[in-house]
């Protein structure tokens, strides 16, 4: 007797039912056995709910040369808490220190220009005394090249030689250590009036601009308070810039004290007296033509006269 059409064609989804049944049962078993003989519920949890990318890790970004936002220079690197990274994660830099001085911040490691390469060395808080850095080296582990940090100047004068003194670090005391030249040929210590020299100069960084305000300076030395057209060419003048044009306006009387107060040597005559004319932090200039780190990762040493590392960093 023939068989009836299509009975063949509803046997195989049975038989394939049947099997799928039997695959279930056994891992439905296996399950049963596993937490029967103490399996970890917690874990398995936590495996069944966590992101794939969740981590306990976790990273400080520091700036290097090549674009971090909001900067003109840097590009960051990761560094690692735990000291173990995932492997998309750079190579993380470290910092090493002793109890004189540490580097605070670096920046332009991957830099071409010699004046966007730059750290800041930063005397310890809790020293006792200063700490003199002439003399010390700035050596570069990877090439082998060196630069030694020269003297400098307490107070800089546009237009007049200084005779570079040894440069020390106060306790909490900072200063700016660039490898390439100085803008105005000399190291410095800041003050409330170097705001001026970026008027034509470029520092990186940028030079803080907080000269005394040219309104104040006006009602406060010059005798010209009650002469309406200088106080009117004083409210135009913004801190920190020299006079380059005078208006036709003016008295001499005004004219004169408007070009001699307000530039760098100007502001420094006024207030090189002033309690908090000098300040916390100083510009050091190795004074080379071409970058010391290394593009590709470096360690960057600072070397005392005794020869030992009192600082480094790696990248």
């Amino acid at each position: 007797m023939a068989e009836p059409k299509g009975k063949g064609k509803e046997a195989a989804p049975s038989e394939g039912g049947g099997g799928g049944n039997t695959v279930f049962l056994v891992l439905f078993l296996l399950i049963v056995l596993w937490f029967m003989r103490g399996g970890n519920h917690a874990q398995l949890g936590s495996k069944m709910i966590q992101s794939p990318l969740a981590t306990s890790t976790r990273y400080q970004w520091l700036p290097f040369a090549g674009g971090v936002p909001g900067t003109s220079i840097g590009q960051s690197g990761a560094v690692s808490g735990s000291g173990s990274a995932a492997s998309n994660v750079p190579e993380a830099p470290t910092v090493s220190t002793n109890s004189s001085v540490s580097i605070t911040e670096y920046f332009g490691a991957r830099a071409s220009d010699p004046q966007q390469e730059y750290f800041i060395l930063t005397a310890n808080p809790t020293n006792t005394a200063p700490v003199s850095i002439s003399g010390w080296q700035v050596r570069s582990t990877r090439s082998g090249h060196t630069a030694t940090i020269g003297g400098g100047t307490e107070t800089a004068l546009t237009g007049q030689a200084a005779s570079p003194s040894i440069i020390s670090l106060a306790p909490g005391q900072s200063a700016v250590i660039s490898t390439g030249r100085s803008p105005v040929g000399i190291s410095f210590r800041e003050n409330k009036c170097t705001g001026y020299f970026a008027q034509f100069q470029t520092f990186a960084p940028s030079l803080a601009h907080r000269c005394p305000y040219p309104q104040a300076e006006l009602s406060a030395r010059s005798g010209l308070a009650n002469d309406q057209q200088c106080v009117f060419a004083a409210n135009t003048l913004a801190p920190c810039q020299a006079v380059t044009q005078l208006p036709g306006n003016i008295s001499d009387a005004c004219s004169m004290f408007l070009q001699q107060t307000f530039t760098y040597n100007g502001c420094v005559n006024a207030h090189r007296n002033d309690p908090d004319f000098g300040g916390g932090q100083w510009r050091v200039f190795l004074g080379q033509s071409a970058e010391l780190w290394n593009n590709a990762g470096d360690e960057i040493a600072i070397i005392d006269m005794q020869g030992k590392t009192q600082a480094s960093v790696t990248y």
